[in-house]
């Protein structure tokens, strides 16, 4: 067998397959689902396993080619999965029989259509956003071939690091309430996600789970009462809210735009502390949707002005990894010799990851009807 690539594109497959029909050959798909030719030597000699390998080949490639179009309409406007495979009719044919028939010219229509209706929708989503995007505050941004807006700016140079530590600073001056933990700390915990990891064990929490999230945390900070109570002061709002200052303070928004979500429970937030031996790193994203860019009408006579943006599948669900609007970052080594003394930096030296990013796909003027 010849080996290809565990990447093997839908076209390349169709390709190795065309070739073994060609050379009366059959096929075998390993794991990874890539296909490969099959040596005649097993076909002469081992018909029945030549025979079934091929069958278990067919439907590893008809399955790929079904996610693959469900990959393409969750990521378009195209139509659904199933208007996209009612528009290859060789695929059930080819499910049945081996045979390819029409199949390969086929997928190569599809995709050609699929990728010029593509880059209509792309351009028509840049002129929206042309319509916009002076209004928007300078950050940094990029474009991405479906027609997304990201726009993106990373805390990094040594001036801000400065002012990250500065704002570290100021919150470890925060008093403790009387439980010993920051105020602040206990009210956000019910409604925030948090992931805990202790050398390789990882442990998740939803919604609410005060108890089982403190006593993770006590593990985690080896049930140090004066470390836990010291990162309360950080473990909570603060930590997105100093990139959100910081952002807002380099970026001013002087057009008044405003980013809107239709939806309830539009944000979410998800911190992270993760314990490799005495290392720990406290972590935060702040995930959230963004349904429109809004121009609020103003006293001078300006008019409401709307562009949708970010519909359809791939934005749909609560915000996370995947479907945020807006992601906001922060994350830092924790000096844990510090925190037990009831002080609380990064270890010196170490770097604060900080960065706050924004994702607009305007709406077209079929998803906007």
């Amino acid at each position: 067998m010849r080996p290809l690539s565990d990447r093997q594109t839908v076209e390349a497959a169709l390709e190795v397959w065309a070739a073994a029909e060609r050379q009366q050959l059959g096929v075998v798909a390993d794991d990874n689902g890539v296909i490969e030719l099959l040596y005649a030597s097993v076909q002469i000699q081992a018909p029945d396993v030549a025979s079934s390998l091929t069958k278990a080949a067919v439907l590893k490639l008809v399955d790929r080619i079904q996610s693959e179009l469900t990959r393409r309409a969750a990521l378009s406007e195209l139509g659904s999965a199933e208007s996209l495979i009612a528009k290859i009719p060789s695929l059930g044919r080819f499910a049945a029989t081996g045979k390819l028939g029409h199949l390969r010219e086929e997928w190569e229509q599809l995709t050609r259509r699929n990728a010029e209706a593509s880059s209509r929708i792309a351009a028509e989503r840049y002129r929206v956003f042309d319509e916009f995007k002076n209004l928007m505050p300078a950050m940094p941004y990029e474009t991405h071939d479906d027609g997304t807006i990201v726009y993106r700016y990373d805390f990094g140079s040594p001036e801000l690091q400065e002012s990250l530590r500065a704002n570290l600073a100021e919150i470890d001056q925060y008093q403790l309430s009387k439980r010993d933990f920051y105020q602040s700390f206990m009210v956000d915990l019910p409604r925030t996600f948090f992931s805990i990891q202790i050398d390789r064990a990882k442990h998740r929490f939803d919604l609410g789970l005060e108890k089982e999230k403190l006593a993770m945390l006590n593990k985690a900070f080896d049930n140090n009462p004066l470390v836990l109570a010291t990162v309360s002061k950080v473990l909570n709002q603060v930590m997105p809210a100093i990139v959100l200052t910081m952002n807002q303070t380099l970026f001013p928004n002087l057009s008044g735009v405003v980013l809107k979500a239709n939806q309830a429970n539009s944000e979410r937030t998800h911190f992270q502390v993760r314990r490799s031996g005495n290392n720990i790193e406290l972590g935060c994203n702040a995930y959230a949707k963004v349904d429109k860019v809004a121009l609020p009408a103003t006293s001078e006579g300006r008019q409401d002005q709307i562009w949708p943006a970010n519909q359809g599948a791939k934005w749909s669900g609560a915000p996370g990894p995947t479907n945020y609007g807006q992601l906001i970052h922060f994350s830092f080594t924790l000096d844990t010799a510090a925190a037990a003394r009831g002080q609380l930096r990064a270890v010196e030296g170490s770097a604060i990851k900080a960065y706050m990013e924004t994702r607009l796909c305007p709406a077209t003027s079929h998803q906007r009807s």
